[in-house]
């Protein structure tokens, strides 16, 4: 029986396709654009005009926090992914995103420090927001808490 999915389905945000006559060889076809906004509260991803957690599931109500941090994403990477904020939404018309080609770069935009990929971990720590590989967390994390256990004197003495 063929696997239904979701149409909150986290899965196939890249598509590759086998390249005829490469034998493994294989090339991405279709990108589906997402955001993950985390922070303290938690971790949210919106995919195609869809709020859902960690697991695909839908969210509602949708908290306030995920509100603040979605404002401060561009106008134009909000669109790629369909997510309209509250304020928008009376005169919000569904438009979809223009789609690449591979020829035309991106113009890359300023990312806020709590939108990162899958992969990546931003530190949530107070003044800290540094991005890093989530194999890189522990080692990060730990050195936030040696921080924290000395005595201020030991601080300020270097």
């Amino acid at each position: 029986m063929p696997k239904v999915m979701s149409p909150y389905d986290l899965h196939m945000v890249q598509h590759y396709e086998p390249m005829p006559g490469s034998g493994a060889q294989v090339r991405l076809t279709a990108v589906k654009e997402y955001i993950r906004i985390s922070t303290g509260h938690g971790t949210l991803y919106a995919k195609g005009g869809q709020i859902m957690g960690e697991g695909g599931d839908s969210v509602d109500p949708i908290p306030e926090w995920f509100w603040i941090e979605a404002r401060k994403v561009t106008p134009e990477r909000r669109a790629a992914v369909g997510l309209v904020l509250p304020e928008e939404q009376e005169e919000a018309v569904l438009v979809p995103a223009p789609p690449r080609s591979k020829k035309q770069p991106v113009a890359k935009a300023p990312v806020p420090a709590v939108v990162v990929p899958p992969n990546m971990y931003a530190c949530q720590e107070s003044g800290c927001g540094e991005t890093m590989p989530l194999n890189k967390k522990g080692i990060h994390v730990m050195a936030h808490r040696r921080a924290a256990r000395r005595p201020v004197d030991a601080v300020a003495a270097g």
